[in-house]
């Protein structure tokens, strides 16, 4: 944003301010605000008869963040803090649990964006990136689900994002195909949540398998 204070005979000079401080070489007749705040230009006439103007306060947007992609992992350009949302259909999207890092690491399928916001307090979104790969079992489904945290230790949070009301299924199976849990959840709506407590377990790589009537996933997760 360029704020500009005036005409500039020789006779004038200028200082600028933001937030009642004075801006250190801001002594031309206009001045280029990179930052939020409250401005005001302070003009003189041979150093005498100053007179400050009316204060601007000034807003500035930060950049739009982008996602990229490096396997599993997606990251946001800088910003402040971060919030991960993720949708099955690209429509319906809904907050990632645990998702407030600058990168992400999802083994789940779909639309993914960030919501940032700088220091100055200004918020953006990117624009949603669709993550694809080669899963580890990733049969066609009307359902995703995500895992947090990864790497787990007490407790181990799933989100189910189903198309359908189904019953499903979930198991966790160690390297060597030992199941060591197994639980069935009629689903409500299409977006279902809870937590499972592992803290039972070893460290190590475990699996978790989420299936209904017509297919299923897997995702890995560690235990650390």
């Amino acid at each position: 944003m360029i704020l500009t204070g005036g005409s500039i005979p020789s006779c004038y000079t200028f200082q600028w301010k933001k937030n009642g401080v004075v801006i250190a070489g801001a002594k031309g007749n206009f001045f280029t605000a990179k930052e939020s705040g409250t401005y005001t230009v302070t003009v003189s006439y041979f150093g005498n008869f100053a007179h400050t103007s009316a204060p601007v306060v000034i807003t500035v947007s930060p950049t739009q963040p982008v996602v990229t992609a490096n396997v599993d992992t997606l990251t946001s350009t800088a910003a402040l803090t971060y919030q991960w949302y993720y949708s099955i259909d690209s429509i319906n999207y809904n907050a990632v649990p645990g998702g407030n890092a600058q990168t992400l690491i999802s083994q789940t399928v779909g639309w993914y964006y960030v919501l940032i916001t700088d220091a100055n307090g200004c918020s953006d979104t990117s624009v949603p990136y669709h993550l694809e790969f080669a899963g580890i079992d990733n049969i066609h489904a009307d359902f995703n689900f995500y895992l947090s945290p990864n790497p787990a230790d007490e407790f181990l949070n799933l989100l189910i994002h189903s198309k359908t009301l189904s019953v499903f299924k979930l198991e966790i199976v160690n390297t060597v195909g030992q199941k060591l849990f197994e639980k069935n959840y009629q689903l409500v709506s299409t977006a279902f949540q809870t937590s499972i407590k592992i803290n039972q377990l070893q460290s190590g790589v475990y699996f978790v398998k989420v299936s209904d009537e017509k297919s299923f996933r897997v995702m890995r997760f560690v235990i650390e």
